[in-house]
């Protein structure tokens, strides 16, 4: 209950539980509506959410497409500091590491296709290793 003299609205969370909201108020108990009241109420949330995710995932490939070019930026002109040697060592400590689990789980992937591991420098093909592994079609 809001008081008249606060800037703000405060919110009743006990109206939510015993079921007073304005969103039940609205709709009430859609599974005891008709069927094409409940398909009309699931394809517009259903729509009002794939708009504010196209929206979102928009601003969100903006902001890292920017942070990637301000860290390009800033490491070209000397306030980021890169030590490659140091991604070098790690790179080839991970190329090993790498190259014997799939040797234990696939032993005739690494005879067919080595030339796909990735060389002494960071390159796309260590990424594409990475994320095929990470996201299970490497996996038994």
């Amino acid at each position: 209950m809001a008081d008249n003299n606060e800037p703000f609205e405060v919110l009743d969370l006990e109206a939510i539980r015993r079921g007073n909201s304005w969103l039940q108020k609205v709709f009430g108990d859609i599974s005891k509506q008709s069927a094409a009241k409940q398909v009309a109420i699931g394809g517009a949330t259903g729509w009002v959410s794939g708009y504010l995710f196209v929206k979102v995932g928009k601003i969100a490939a903006a902001t890292l497409g920017t942070t990637i070019i301000l860290v390009q930026i800033a490491q070209y002109k000397g306030y980021i500091q890169i030590n490659w040697k140091k991604v070098q060592k790690e790179m080839s400590l991970a190329k090993n590491q790498m190259s014997k689990e799939i040797s234990k789980k696939y032993p005739s992937l690494l005879t067919k296709h080595s030339d796909l591991l990735p060389t002494k420098h960071f390159s796309w093909d260590w990424i594409c290793w990475w994320l095929l592994n990470r996201i299970g079609i490497l996996r038994p």
